[in-house]
């Protein structure tokens, strides 16, 4: 027996020691713990969703889950035992009710199906006990109080990644049990679950984070609230819980460990190194790019494509943690441009960054950010460059505009390269001394910033467009001045 079985025996010797509580606010009803010693549980669900894995990823906490059984009557264990004999499965696996069918496609936008056993699973009451003889045992804050340590010991036990709270009574009672406090007051559960777009983190006994999640109840009661009328659509439950998904996995290595990041043209270039330095950080890369490679591969002037390739991402992962605009648009001057291509410009430049922001907006987790790729050209010009330029001005325009939209949920910068090298050419001579960095820029400068403006470090920066061009845009020129000459 190792040192979390140990503890966790121990634990449960106390509480059912415990038991039964009686509540004199409840007519002195009983409160009884219905204890399993072929699996050491103290939670029947825990035994019908199989033996409770102490190294779980997520911690379930209900109110007062009740018992399936058909015709609504508290079963004792040997009943339990004794209809269960012989099976591999639990009883979501059969004729849920809709309360628990709720749940289980609820935990599938989690990639779980937990009519199956499932090791990262544990799931429990924060009031332990039932009513004897009856249906759920309710929740009664004498009751609450009396299992808040209990439930404290065993979350110190389990150290999961994140604790799913079903229902107000419940997460009150989990930040109860750690002495945490509300981020804000909750005068409507619902309004609040909409308003939080962050777990609240609470430190366990060995030091690590957890991250407390408010949920609606995944009842009737709770469907009915959190969606404001009568009806099964669990729509905006889905987008409640698809906000745990960044947290299931605590980062073990690299800055953006398991994080979702799309990228526009990154199969080269700027675009290209952007991905790999990701990838180099944990990331699940995903990269359009209209050259051919192993990467969706479409043209981002095509709305359908931009349609199908958001689909694509969020079928399989769910979410996007950080979006990165980097789709070069045309380079063709105002002798050259026809209307048409102008047109395609400004689509790949400045209608795609919109667009993909719309498609991914219900989807991008907490703490998510977009990073759009303007230029120095949204400032400045060469003749003959109007389609570029045109499109680098609007990226820029549309961050800012982004960033208040977007406020509260997701954080939108711009960069604005200068002359940046993707051979990484080493240049010497005028070509470098004009700079005052004294060196002509390569992807990497770009894709640091990159990297910095996605990460918690750049959490107060949004809105903001910064320049980098190794000082050039700040350098004054004249005719004759420190070595400047014209010649036409």
């Amino acid at each position: 027996m190792d040192t979390k079985q140990r503890k966790y025996c121990d634990l449960i010797e106390r509480v059912k020691a415990s038991y039964p509580v009686r509540n004199p606010s409840d007519d002195g009803k009983e409160l009884r713990l219905y204890w399993c010693d072929d699996c050491k549980e103290i939670n029947l669900w825990t035994y019908w969703q199989g033996k409770g894995n102490l190294d779980a990823k997520i911690l379930l906490v209900g109110q007062d889950w009740g018992c399936p059984w058909d015709d609504g009557s508290q079963p004792t264990m040997d009943e339990v035992r004794k209809a269960y004999e012989g099976r591999t499965y639990n009883y979501l696996h059969n004729n849920p009710s809709p309360t628990d069918a709720n749940l289980t496609r609820l935990f599938k936008e989690l990639g779980y199906d937990i009519t199956k056993p499932c090791s990262d699973l544990f799931f429990t009451n924060f009031v332990l006990g039932y009513r004897s003889k009856g249906t759920s045992g309710g929740y009664k804050k004498a009751w609450a109080e009396h299992d808040k340590g209990y439930f404290k010991e065993l979350t110190d036990i389990i150290q999961p990644n994140v604790i799913l709270c079903l229902g107000k009574s419940t997460f009150e009672g989990v930040l109860s049990a750690f002495d945490a406090k509300l981020p804000c007051s909750i005068t409507d559960y619902n309004e609040f679950i909409e308003s939080a777009h962050n777990p609240v983190p609470v430190t366990l006994e060995n030091g690590s984070t957890a991250y407390v999640f408010a949920l609606a109840h995944c009842g009737a009661m709770g469907t009915l609230n959190r969606n404001r009328k009568k009806s099964t659509d669990l729509t905006s439950q889905i987008e409640d819980w698809r906000k745990v998904i960044p947290y299931l996995r605590k980062e073990s290595t690299g800055m953006f460990q398991n994080k979702v990041i799309v990228i526009t043209g990154g199969a080269n270039g700027i675009g290209k190194c952007i991905a790999e330095e990701f990838k180099k950080n944990g990331a699940h890369v995903c990269v359009i790019d209209q050259a051919e490679g192993d990467h969706y591969v479409g043209d981002l002037a095509d709305k359908a494509t931009l349609e199908d390739f958001a689909r694509t991402v969020i079928e399989k992962y769910g979410r996007v943690d950080v979006l990165v605009n980097n789709a070069p648009p045309l380079f063709l001057g105002i002798y050259e441009c026809t209307y048409e291509q102008f047109q395609q410009s400004l689509a790949i430049g400045v209608t795609a960054p919109f667009y993909l922001s719309k498609l991914f907006a219900p989807y991008f987790a907490p703490g998510s950010s977009i990073i759009n790729i303007s230029s120095s050209r949204d400032r400045m010009s060469q003749p003959q460059s109007e389609s570029y330029t045109a499109a680098k001005g609007g990226i820029s325009a549309l961050t800012h505009a982004l960033a208040v939209s977007f406020a509260g949920k997701v954080r939108v910068n711009s960069i604005s390269p200068g002359w940046i090298d993707t051979a990484y050419t080493v240049y010497e001579g005028p070509d470098a001394i004009q700079q005052p960095a004294g060196r002509v820029g390569n992807p990497l400068d770009i894709a640091n910033m990159v990297l910095f403006l996605a990460s918690d470090k750049a959490g107060f920066i949004t809105g903001e467009n910064i320049c980098i061009d190794g000082g050039q845009t700040r350098l004054m020129i004249y005719h004759g001045d420190n070595g400047w000459t014209l010649n036409p």
